[in-house]
């Protein structure tokens, strides 16, 4: 930063200010800025600044007298150019009044913009040049204000990217950060002139939307932006998003408040694969009822409230199941039955989690011995949460019930989703390593979600992949998940990999995914998940599906 410039005037009164006829004192030429000491008829003074934009009066006397006077203003040059001035005006006594003024004149052009560099790096993030955290949580407290005043509502939108964490690590950081630039760049070309987009770190934006816009529709429109290709030095990149949406007034009256549920609304939306999730109290992991279900759910961890639902899989050469998948149900006492999808992620991430994982591996590998029992030679599939990779005593775990009930260990499967896999790679390996050497399959499911890639994969010891209904559903009316499928298909038959394809819910995709030589298939077509007794019922007489493949 540059000396500010200082300039000393010193203007005598002129005898002449009795006069009164006569309102102008003194002219006073100052870098092209004029100023003039008058005499109003109240007998005051005043200096009248005329600067770049409009002249200004600064009073210099008070009930007491004459005073000093400070002023900061925009002036014009005698180019034409504007700079920041600073003056300060100091009467010097005579006997009755001031004899002269003294005029400290400062260009503090260069402290101004100094001071306003510090101020934008404060309240922007220095990646993306968008505003941060800070300056978010300013606007979002204007928009308080402007709806109290005017009862209109505003959005908040919490957006976090899918995939970003993998295109990282595939490409490095310099590519991650370009990329978040672009990401910024498209965002905000869709917004009007009253919202405001800001990076709140990582990959997490935030878009506070004013006005009567239709958030769920503006979200839809983002998303669809984003799945268009970013090139980033000549790689052609692809990410999802997950946003959360929070209304002021209706959920939080405060920036905090709407910024944790607009948080809580996105994890909901990445957690259900919906893209856009409005928040609802049932999300909320702190709320007085989802802390109640919790507690519920921590002493139902026995036989009496947990119970497992078995869906089959069939091998697509000779028609005739092989292995079920274990799906878990919780019946509570008010005679309702959730859905794992409903209560598993209120304890994604603490101990309970790892309970709830033994007591599903222990029942199904008892189920799946007493089906051998009575000749049924099929296996069991197993899921397993992404906590559950970071405990090193995973393999010893499953080691231990496989022994316990005498079940070979070729019968049971381990099945992680793809997303949960690529968030802890380097431990993933090592859970994987230690479950195969065991023997046990390992299988990567909802295969495709997780915007990796099979060469991400290569260096897993899994033994299966399964493809998620989401391209299965789309498989005979899109070519392009049509092409997904088989090239997913060909590729994993070229890595050794079986492939399981999900969601099968009619012949023709069943038919289809037999001319693809795909090698397992489950779906509502062969059979919808069924309880212990049904299925042994259904496993007395199982159906075949057709034959060979062609």
């Amino acid at each position: 930063m540059g000396t500010d410039k200082q300039l000393f005037l010193v203007a005598q009164l002129d005898p002449a200010e009795d006069d009164p006829d006569r309102d102008a004192l003194y002219d006073l030429g100052v870098i092209a800025t004029a100023m003039q000491l008058l005499k109003l008829p109240d007998g005051t003074v005043r200096v009248l600044v005329e600067g770049a934009q409009r002249a200004r009066l600064v009073s210099l006397e008070d009930a007491d007298g004459y005073q000093q006077a400070e002023v900061e203003l925009s002036a014009r040059r005698a180019d034409g150019s504007t700079y920041s001035l600073e003056m300060h005006l100091t009467p010097v006594s005579g006997a009755t009044r001031p004899g002269h003024w003294i005029a400290i004149l400062r260009d503090v052009s260069d402290r101004k913009a100094h001071l306003e560099a510090l101020q934008h790096q404060a309240q922007h993030d220095a990646l993306t040049g968008l505003p941060n955290r800070v300056l978010l949580h300013e606007r979002i407290e204007q928009g308080i204000v402007a709806t109290r005043r005017h009862g209109e509502q505003f959005a908040l939108l919490f957006l976090d990217l899918d995939g970003f964490k993998e295109i990282n690590d595939a490409f490095g950081h310099y590519t991650g950060d370009l990329l978040l630039r672009q990401v910024g760049l498209r965002l905000r070309a869709h917004l009007g002139p009253g919202d405001t987009i800001a990076r709140l770190g990582g990959d997490e934006f935030a878009i506070m939307l004013t006005g009567a816009r239709d958030a769920p529709r503006f979200c839809a429109e983002l998303l669809a932006a984003l799945r268009r290709q970013f090139v980033i030095e000549r790689h052609e990149l692809v990410v999802g998003a997950s946003i959360g949406i929070a209304y002021c007034p209706a959920h939080g009256a405060d920036p905090t408040t709407l910024m944790r549920r607009a948080d809580v609304a996105m994890y909901a939306a990445k957690a259900a694969h919906t893209g856009t999730m409005v928040y609802e109290p049932r999300h909320d992991v702190h709320s007085p009822a989802r802390m109640q279900l919790v507690n519920e759910l921590r002493c139902s961890i026995d036989d009496a409230h947990l119970t497992l639902h078995y869906q089959p899989e069939i091998d697509l050469a000779t028609g005739r199941v092989v292995r079920m998948e274990a799906l878990l149900r919780w019946n509570r006492a008010d005679g309702s039955q959730l859905l794992p999808d409903e209560f598993l992620p209120l304890v994604a991430a603490s101990e309970t989690i790892d309970r709830i994982s033994r007591w599903v591996l222990d029942a199904a590998i008892r189920d799946c011995c007493e089906w051998q029992d009575v000749g049924a030679d099929v296996g069991v599939s197993v899921n397993v949460s992404p906590h559950n990779l970071r405990d090193d005593q995973l393999a010893t775990i499953v080691d231990g019930a496989l022994r316990r009930h005498g079940l070979a260990a070729r019968l049971l499967t381990i099945e992680i989703t793809e997303s949960g896999v690529l968030g802890d790679a380097v431990m993933a390996a090592g859970t994987f390593q230690a479950l195969r050497e065991i023997g046990v399959g390992l299988s990567i499911d909802d295969f495709g979600t997780g915007y990796s890639s099979l060469v991400h994969l290569k260096h897993l010891p899994f033994t299966e992949l399964k493809i998620d209904r989401t391209f299965t559903n789309e498989l005979l009316a899109n070519e392009h998940d049509a092409a997904i499928v088989r090239s997913t298909i060909d590729l994993g038959h070229e890595l050794k990999r079986t492939i399981v394809a999900e969601g099968v819910e009619s012949r023709e995709v069943l038919d289809r995914l037999r001319q693809y030589r795909c090698d397992l298939a489950q779906g509502y077509f062969i059979s919808r998940p069924l309880e212990k007794t049904a299925l042994r019922q259904w496993l007395r007489d199982p159906p075949v599906f057709s034959v060979a493949r062609t």
